[in-house]
């Protein structure tokens, strides 16, 4: 099980990263982002070229994440159906939310791509949320040590998720979307540092210690890769980097609230 685990958080890893790349690319019909893309309803300000004038590579990450969807949904149904009838609640909940999730996404993927922010946004976040319950699924339980962790540091690290895309997608109002996702961002890497450091200290919490320490590392490189894409003209393969780091870091946190949990 545990495979079939690793094996669907790398295939969403890659759906995400690959629309991630598409979007940022300009191959979403909306060029350049985030000033063109407009809110649901709203006047598109420029419009991209069509898909089948895209470069090849465009072509070839539409093809791989259309593939890697359909394998990832494939293997969420193997999850669930083996899984389901020795699960805990919680882990019904977040194998549950895997089928939830994958189809409301490929009702979202029949008008995507789009120069929709509402539809950037809504991708954006359920990838995330796909990769927090599978690391729900594969985090260590009740590890000595974690139990001061718990759902408000997943909450917050779900703002931090929304604020980032919502400062990412949305040109007005930005200012303000990118100073609550810094603050937000401050806190919930300093509490994951304070984590990693404690756990370290506690006996019989290794994999806790991991998970912690690598969601510490990851946020920390998302800090960074923000301030690059605070300047002007940054590359739009920093931006990818961040988004793919703010996704570990939500998944991280959603593998030490499972590890707070008795």
């Amino acid at each position: 099980m545990r495979a079939l685990l690793w094996l669907a958080f790398a295939l969403v890893l890659v759906v995400c990263l690959c629309s991630a790349a598409l979007r940022l690319s300009g191959a979403a019909g909306c060029t350049p982002a985030p000033e063109c893309l407009a809110p649901a309803g709203g006047a598109v300000a420029a419009a991209g070229p069509p898909a089948d004038a895209a470069p090849g590579w465009q072509r070839a990450l539409r093809l791989t994440h259309r593939i890697t969807a359909s394998l990832a949904g494939l293997v969420f149904l193997f999850i669930v159906a083996f899984g389901f009838a020795r699960w805990s609640i919680g882990e019904r909940v977040a194998g549950l939310s895997l089928l939830v999730l994958t189809l409301a996404l490929a009702l979202v993927g029949r008008i995507t791509p789009s120069p929709s922010a509402a539809v950037a946004l809504t991708n954006l976040l359920g990838g995330q949320l796909l990769l927090a319950a599978l690391a729900w699924l594969l985090a260590p339980r009740a590890a000595p040590g974690a139990r001061w962790l718990g759902w408000p540091l997943f909450a917050a690290a779900l703002l931090l998720a929304a604020t980032g895309s919502l400062a990412g997608l949305y040109a007005v109002a930005r200012t303000g979307w990118l100073t609550g996702h810094a603050v937000l961002g401050v806190a919930v890497a300093a509490v994951l540092a304070a984590a990693a450091w404690r756990l370290r200290r506690a006996r019989g919490a290794s994999g806790a210690t991991l998970a912690a320490t690598a969601t510490a590392v990851a946020a920390a490189a998302a800090g960074v890769l923000g301030l690059v894409l605070l300047q002007p003209a940054a590359p739009w393969p920093a931006a990818l980097a961040h988004s793919a780091g703010g996704g570990l870091v939500l998944a991280g946190c959603a593998a030490l609230w499972r590890a707070s949990r008795r």
